[in-house]
């Protein structure tokens, strides 16, 4: 979270140096506060909101917050989990950012306008599922179920392009186009009593799960454990990417 920490420290920074300027009578943007809802993510059950403070005519920073409603992954994927018992996926995700606003900007100050905004982008998903174990009569291993928990987190840096609009105290934000990559990490773990009885089959199991990551086409570095009642997998290294997109809506004050 060191890296988080560090993004919010810019964000208050910067919120500071501009309460510097407003009270030492520089020309200030007559609304510098709005509060927006990304009325598109609500299509991919999610909550997207964001609030921007403008310091300056020509400058913003942004912290921004989504949340994923708990769903089912069959209504989704279908067949391809159909092996899985109640497949849940949830998710958040943060994003500190910076915009500027170019121009003169002596009509229509920031945060009205084009802007480019880089942006720093902290995501988390976890899936939880119940997992049926086919029984292995060479190992002796009758079957049972097993509790699945799988857990996605990345850390990565964009650009952004959009337009925002300022009419009567309330903003219309168009995030037309944005991209961000960087590097994730993926935690999983499968719990049952069974793997603490069978020690010939968790030996299997952690055999079978190494091959299947050994043909990552990626620079990764994996970590495989089953101890007692819990499979344990860490993989480190993985690409993380997205793009942004939307529609908002909000209050500018």
């Amino acid at each position: 979270m060191k890296q988080l920490s560090f993004a919010v420290l810019i964000l208050v920074c910067s919120v500071t140096t501009g309460f510097a300027q407003r009270s030492g009578g520089k020309k200030s943007p007559s609304t510098p506060f709005n509060f927006k809802v990304n009325l598109s993510a609500l299509f991919l059950r999610n909550v997207s909101v964001q609030g921007e403070f403008a310091f300056h005519k020509n400058f913003s920073v942004c912290l921004g917050g989504r949340w994923m409603f708990p769903y089912s992954l069959t209504t989704v994927l279908g067949d391809q989990v159909s092996q899985l018992q109640s497949p849940q996926i949830t998710g958040y995700a943060i994003t500190p950012e910076f915009r500027f606003y170019p121009g003169k900007k002596e009509k229509h100050q920031a945060p009205y306008g084009f802007y480019l905004a880089p942006y720093v982008r902290y995501t988390n998903f976890n899936i939880s599922a119940t997992v049926p174990l086919e029984p292995d009569p060479a190992a002796f291993f009758p079957g049972g179920n097993a509790d699945l928990n799988l857990n996605y987190t990345g850390w990565a840096g964009g650009m952004m392009m959009g337009s925002q609009w300022v009419i009567n105290h309330f903003t219309i934000d168009w995030w037309i186009m944005g991209m961000h990559l960087g590097k994730g990490s993926f935690a999983g773990t499968a719990s049952s009593p069974l793997f603490g009885n069978f020690p010939e089959a968790n030996v299997e199991l952690k055999d079978e799960i190494q091959n299947a990551l050994s043909d990552l086409p990626f620079d990764t570095q994996t970590t495989v454990s089953v101890i007692n009642n819990t499979a344990e997998v860490k993989v480190t290294g993985l690409p993380f990417g997205g793009f942004r997109g939307g529609l908002c809506l909000g209050f500018a004050f």
